[in-house]
């Protein structure tokens, strides 16, 4: 009899819970949970294919993305899921590295009922409407120069429709 363990033990860390690797994966597993205020969570190009799970049940969860500059350029990537609901006036909110309004990200995603993303300036909003087991997938597809004019995709899958606006 074989014991299979899935990497799912916790290592807290100030910002998120690194959970391992799951069962079939090779990307690393976040957890990220804004259960005692807003948490703020700059990613690193390193964590680039990390799988991010979010709790924005009770508090916002607001993400920076890496700079995107010549050493690191296209193909960085992140997938965030919603574990629980996001509730009351709640956000899970993706920051492209600059507020410049230059950055841009490029929207695709499954129609349903509900939006569930909404883009303004360098800002992709997964809103409470949003259900759980959401999907939103950002891959950076380049810049314009170091740090400008960032571009990238986000795919977005769920039970709600994309809004883009």
């Amino acid at each position: 009899m074989a014991k299979i363990h899935d990497g799912g033990t916790s290592q807290q860390d100030s910002d998120i819970t690194a959970v391992g690797y799951g069962f079939g994966f090779k990307h690393p597993i976040l957890n990220v949970t804004a259960d005692s205020g807003d948490k703020t969570v700059t990613l690193a190009a390193g964590q680039s294919g990390s799988i991010i799970h979010c709790d924005a049940d009770t508090n916002n969860i607001i993400f920076n993305l890496p700079a995107i500059n010549a050493a690191n350029k296209a193909g960085i990537h992140y997938t965030f899921v919603n574990t629980t609901a996001v509730n009351g006036s709640k956000t899970v909110k993706i920051n492209t590295n600059g507020t410049d309004g230059n950055d841009k990200f490029l929207m695709y995603g499954f129609n349903g009922a509900t939006s569930i993303t909404d883009v303004a300036g360098d800002t992709l909003t997964i809103p409470n409407s949003a259900s759980i087991g959401t999907v939103v997938r950002v891959t950076c597809l380049g810049s314009g120069g170091d740090n400008a004019n960032e571009i990238w995709l986000a795919e977005v899958f769920g039970a709600s429709a994309v809004t883009n606006t």
